[in-house]
């Protein structure tokens, strides 16, 4: 967690660091390099280490060669404070051994999330999850004040206050710096011929393709359109 991180919990609203999507974030990389004086790190011959002089490597496991253009800029960024952080491409099962096992520095890893969480931030945020295998508190995150959050979650009379104590939970666990933040898209991308009708009212966060259905007339003039 960042110093005087607790003040700003009650004080500040949570903001991620502003950068240009590059590796040029000049400001960042010198508060960056502070952090890591403060926990005992030196910058020796272009190289981070630690008081017994081993270097700082960081590694990532991933199953897809599409996500290694995200990573390249985060890893010149590390690279140009002395940092080194290595690219593992796993296959789908190496790379879920090693998540089940918490076997990993760095995951790259989407936490989807109900609109009515409840018992499923046990496993996500608890602290029991931490060291258990299996579980998806992949950042072992161990925080008394999320796990009486949880259970205020789980246990909340209405909504109003549903709403109020996971707002709660998601400003401690922004304000401890547990996820690296990539990018994301609200966009579903769909290839699909133009004979099918939908619902007017649709979910906010779902395709919900099961409620569409089929119109036959559209469908006889693609089947005319279609060369056999």
């Amino acid at each position: 967690m960042k110093p005087n991180a607790d003040k700003e919990l009650l004080s500040s609203p949570f903001y991620f660091p502003k950068n240009q999507g590059d590796a040029t974030n000049r400001a960042n990389l010198i508060e960056a390099v502070k952090l890591l004086q403060q926990a005992g790190y030196k910058n020796i011959n272009g190289k981070m280490v630690d008081k017994n002089g081993k270097p700082l490597v960081l590694e990532i496991g991933l199953t897809s060669k599409s996500l290694e253009n995200e990573l390249v800029i985060f890893q010149k960024a590390l690279e140009r404070i002395g940092v080194e952080l290595k690219i593992l491409f796993l296959d789908n099962s190496q790379y879920a051994q090693k998540v089940r096992n918490k076997d990993f520095m760095l995951i790259y890893a989407g936490m989807k999330q109900s609109e009515s969480p409840g018992n499923e931030q046990r496993s996500m945020w608890g602290s029991y999850a931490a060291l258990e295998n299996g579980t998806r508190n992949y950042a072992s995150v161990r925080d008394e004040s999320v796990d009486k959050l949880i259970d205020m979650i789980i246990q909340a009379p209405n909504r109003k206050d549903l709403v109020l104590y996971t707002q709660a939970l998601d400003r401690i666990l922004l304000f401890g710096w547990y996820v690296i933040p990539s990018g994301f898209s609200d966009k579903y991308r769909l290839a699909y011929w133009d004979k099918f009708e939908k619902p007017g009212i649709t979910p906010y966060y779902s395709l919900s393709i099961s409620s569409w259905w089929i119109n036959t007339e559209k469908e006889e003039k693609i089947n005319k359109m279609v060369i056999k």
